[in-house]
């Protein structure tokens, strides 16, 4: 039986539709509202127009720290412990663990967001437990989660989702922004009003 809040809401789309890009617009409009955002986004670093690495950014400190190499693509680090292979990457232990903290601390909050659950989450039980745990305790006003297409139905199994926002190459994050922000306002409780 999925877990039942009120105000859950996911983030769907493959890889390069936009969800980060889509979660970085709705965490600063978020702010301007005066609204306690925390979680963390997952932002991609880029080199000569080139994704080599992804990094987890902190939203209630703005702490970044990185996450994740291509394993083919630029320079890896050492690391201190084995990484974790998650298909074309490397993830380092180190700063999943850090991750987790950062969830444990996250609630209570307004508005919890992660970017995102994948297939380390979901299938290997590893990555962003803490996430879980932050999410099944209901302790947001509104939660923001981030999956790929083929993970959809196991969020949809283990919560029950408010909203969905589907994202596709072909849709761009701003226009997906800009079709459901009052949805999301709504479900903070806040005025539609920008001036509000």
């Amino acid at each position: 039986m999925a877990i039942k809040h009120s105000n859950f809401w996911l983030v769907v789309g493959d890889s390069g539709s936009g969800k980060t890009t889509f979660c970085q617009g709705v965490v600063a409009a978020a702010r301007q509202r005066g609204v306690k955002v925390r979680g963390l986004l997952c932002p991609a670093r880029f080199e000569g127009g080139q994704k080599v690495g992804i990094d987890a950014l902190d939203l209630s400190s703005d702490e970044r720290r990185p996450l994740g190499w291509h394993f083919a693509l630029g320079e890896q680090p050492w690391f201190s412990s084995s990484p974790l292979k998650v298909g074309e990457w490397l993830l380092d232990p180190s700063a999943i663990e850090w991750g987790n903290r950062v969830f444990k601390q996250a609630i209570p909050c307004d508005l919890l967001l992660v970017d995102e659950l994948g297939p380390l989450e979901f299938i290997e039980g590893k990555g962003w437990q803490a996430a879980f745990e932050a999410l099944d305790s209901g302790k947001f006003r509104l939660a923001l989660v981030t999956v790929r297409e083929s993970l959809r139905h196991s969020a949809q199994r283990r919560w029950q989702i408010e909203g969905e926002i589907q994202l596709a190459k072909y849709i761009s994050p701003q226009a997906a922004f800009e079709s459901t922000m009052d949805k999301l306002w709504q479900s903070l409780g806040i005025a539609n009003d920008p001036r509000a």
